[in-house]
C-alpha cells in the first residue's frame, strides 16, 4: 500500500469538491460578467434614447418657439398693413388709402394709393396680377420706414405679373415683371428674396431686392430686421438698410428703431427713431427723425385710420426740426395676410 493512501478516497472526493466550487466560481463570474455587459448595453442605449427625446424636446420647444414669434409679429405687420406683410401676402386683395400731409411752413398735399394682386389659383397659387398706383411697393422703399413721403416724381402705375419660384418656412423668392406707365411705358424686373432665421427670443429677418428699370437701369437693397417681444405687449424692432442704384452716387443707407405697443386687440401705437445718410461725395447724416404711429379699425375689420405725428431734422434745415402731421384713411379688401409657410 502506497504510503498516505488511506487519504486519496477523502482526497478525491475533496478534489471533486474543490473543482465543483471552481467551476461554479466561474459559472457565477461569467454570468456577472455577461449581466454587467448587458446593464451597461441597456444603460448606453437608455442614454442614447434620452439623449434623442432631449434633442427632439429642444427641437420642438425651438419650432413652438419659432411660430410663436412669427405669427405674433406677422400679426402686428397685418394690422398696420406693414409692406414686410404685403410684399408675402399671395390672395387676392386691394388697399385703398388717402393721406393728409401738412408739413410746418408747406401747403396741405392730399395723396391718394391704389394697389391690389390678383390670385390665380388655376396657376398652383404661384402667379399673380399685380396692380400699383403708388408705386411703393415695386420701389426699392418697399424695405425702408413705410412713412416715407412719396413725392410726385415717384408716383406712377405699375402693371405686371409675379411669379412665386420658391417658399420654405424659412425663406421666399419671388420675380416680378411689368411696366411703369408714367411719359410712356417702362419695362422693369424686381427679384426679392428673405431668409428668416430665430435665435432664442431673436428674429433675424435679411431681405435681398434687385430692381431693373429701362429708364434708371440696375439697382439693389439689403435690409435686416432683428425682433424681440420686450414682454407681450411690447416688440422690438431695429432695421438698418442699405440702397444702391445706377441713377445715385454712392450708397443710400438707413437705421430704424421702432416698438409697437399692443393697446387693444383694436388699436396699436409705435414710436419710430431714425437716421438715414448717404456714403458720396463722403459719409454723412442727411436726417434724424421721430415719428409716433397711432393705428386704430374705426369700422368692421377692413377700414382703419392712422394719425403720425412726426419731427424730422433734415441737413437742408440745418438740422433743425421740422414739424409734420399725417392723417391716413385706409381701407383694405381681402385677406392680407402672409402665406402660412412663413414670413
Amino acid at each position: 500500500m502506497a504510503p498516505y493512501s488511506h487519504f486519496y478516497p477523502r482526497l478525491r472526493a475533496k478534489g471533486t469538491g474543490l473543482r465543483a466550487v471552481a467551476l461554479g466560481l466561474i459559472g457565477l463570474t461569467v454570468g456577472w460578467s455577461v449581466r454587467t455587459t448587458d446593464a451597461n448595453d441597456q444603460q448606453f442605449e437608455q442614454a442614447d434614447n434620452n439623449e434623442r427625446v432631449l434633442l427632439r424636446q429642444i427641437d420642438d420647444y425651438h419650432e413652438a418657439l419659432s411660430l410663436r414669434l412669427v405669427r405674433t409679429v406677422a400679426a402686428v405687420d397685418t394690422f398696420f398693413a406693414d409692406e414686410r406683410v404685403l410684399e408675402e401676402t399671395d390672395t387676392t386683395r386691394l388697399r385703398l388709402s388717402s393721406t393728409f400731409r401738412y408739413i410746418d411752413g408747406k401747403d396741405l398735399t392730399v395723396q391718394l394709393g391704389v394697389s391690389g394682386r390678383l390670385a390665380l389659383p388655376h396657376l398652383q397659387e404661384r402667379f399673380q396680377v399685380l396692380v400699383d398706383a403708388d408705386g411703393r411697393e415695386q420701389d426699392l422703399r418697399s424695405g425702408l420706414e413705410d412713412t416715407d413721403e412719396v413725392t410726385d416724381d415717384d408716383r406712377s402705375l405699375f402693371a405686371g405679373l409675379r411669379w412665386l419660384s420658391r417658399e420654405t418656412r424659412h425663406s421666399r423668392v419671388h420675380l416680378d415683371g411689368g411696366l411703369r406707365l408714367r411719359s410712356g411705358l417702362v419695362p422693369f424686373v424686381r427679384v426679392r428674396g428673405r431668409r428668416t432665421l430665430t435665435y432664442d427670443h431673436w428674429r433675424v429677418r435679411l431681405t435681398q431686392t434687385f430692381l431693373w428699370f429701362e429708364d434708371r437701369g440696375l439697382g439693389q437693397q439689403t435690409a435686416v430686421d432683428f425682433e424681440r417681444w420686450l414682454d407681450p405687449l411690447h416688440l422690438f424692432r431695429a432695421s438698418p438698410s442699405v440702397r444702391w442704384s445706377e441713377h445715385i452716387d454712392g450708397l443710400d443707407w438707413r437705421q430704424g428703431i421702432s416698438v409697437v405697443h399692443l393697446w387693444r386687440p383694436d388699436k396699436m401705437v409705435g414710436f419710430n427713431v431714425g437716421v438715414r445718410g448717404q456714403t458720396e461725395p463722403n459719409i454723412r447724416v442727411e436726417e434724424f427723425d421721430g415719428l409716433v404711429r397711432y393705428r386704430q379699425l374705426v369700422y368692421r375689420d377692413w377700414f382703419f385710420i392712422e394719425v403720425q405725428p412726426k419731427l424730422s431734422f433734415p441737413r437742408e434745415n440745418d438740422f433743425n426740426a421740422t414739424p409734420i402731421l399725417a392723417l391716413k384713411l385706409e381701407a383694405l379688401f381681402g385677406e392680407i395676410r402672409p402665406a402660412p409657410k412663413g414670413y
